[in-house]
């Protein structure tokens, strides 16, 4: 009779043992092809691959740029030569990922600064578990303790919000628009552009699609000018151009430097002086520039607004 006894203990527990270590695995869900629980240790960027085919090619059509505020009319381009833009977006520029705790609490990336094809090798956040599979996320100045959930989230198309347009004659953009979450909307036009403080950053020692020596204001100047919750890092910053290309920038990453430099909207640069010249360069009012990242797939040209976000619940 003890040994019965003694077999339906460790039997329990073996069941507790096994369901205590289900119930800590996260969940990864989203934007990903194999959705699941997992307790994988690494990189979050090794972790997000490794739950499926997460590469940098799947692709999404652009739209024409339409602002949060819909009392504001969409960009309608003209027709030819800008009826559309041929190529499409891809899990770098569109995507964000949340990671969530037991706890509430809560980290956002923007995908870009994860895949190490974009950010610094030195730029990681690296998931942690404990042999019960308790698994803690720490770097990239964020962490989460206890990780419950991962959701890899697409989050560009949520900016095409009004269905109508009205005529936008050219193709290079003339105004640039900030707006959404606690942002009060306002216009920015060249020469207000300008009267910020400028910061200039160069570019000459990194990739040949990065070169350069840009300058203007900061990414956070401008949303702190415009009343953004700056200090939100579970928010994330939609730039998008004239012809619908857009690219998803976690708050953290606007607001925080990376070697001692800020995100620019550069008006101005060593090739181009100034950047909306009359029509002859293709960066248009400004451009996103991200000291961040290795190439300059998220540097967003002919920039005509900004749209700040929360992740929807």
């Amino acid at each position: 009779m003890k040994k019965s006894y003694g077999f339906v203990i460790l039997a329990i527990a073996a069941v507790l043992f096994t369901l205590n270590s289900q119930a800590m695995a996260f969940q990864v869900d989203g934007n990903v092809d194999n959705p699941g629980k997992y307790t994988t240790s690494g990189s979050l960027w090794v972790v997000l691959e490794g739950s499926g085919n997460f590469g940098d090619n799947a692709s999404y059509p652009y739209q024409y740029p339409c602002y949060a505020d819909t009392t504001l009319p969409c960009i309608s381009l003209p027709q030819p030569p800008y009826a559309e833009n041929s190529i499409n977006h891809n899990t770098v520029d569109s995507n964000y990922v949340l990671v969530t705790g037991k706890g509430g609490s809560s980290a956002l990336f923007a995908v870009g600064e994860l895949n190490p094809k974009f950010a610094p090798a030195s730029y990681v956040a690296t998931l942690s578990c404990n042999k019960k599979g308790v698994c803690d996320l720490a770097g990239d100045g964020r962490k989460v303790e206890g990780v419950s959930s991962i959701e890899v989230v697409q989050a560009v198309p949520s900016i095409h919000v009004n269905g109508s347009s009205t005529p936008f004659t050219h193709f290079y953009s003339s105004a640039l628009i900030v707006s959404g979450e606690g942002a009060t909307t306002k216009s920015y036009i060249l020469s207000q552009l300008q009267a910020m403080t400028q910061i200039t950053f160069d570019a000459s020692s990194s990739s040949s699609n990065t070169q350069g020596i840009w300058t203007g204001p900061t990414l956070l100047s401008i949303l702190k000018a415009s009343g953004a919750d700056t200090k939100d890092m579970n928010s994330y910053v939609v730039i998008q151009a004239t012809d619908g290309y857009a690219a998803v920038v976690s708050m953290y990453e606007a607001t925080h430097s990376t070697g001692g430099q800020y995100a620019l909207l550069a008006v101005e640069d060593s090739l181009n002086h100034t950047i909306n010249n009359g029509g002859s360069s293709d960066n248009g009012l400004a451009r996103l520039v991200l000291p961040n990242d290795n190439v300059a797939g998220r540097w967003v040209s002919n920039v005509a607004q900004i749209v700040v976000y929360k992740p929807k619940k």
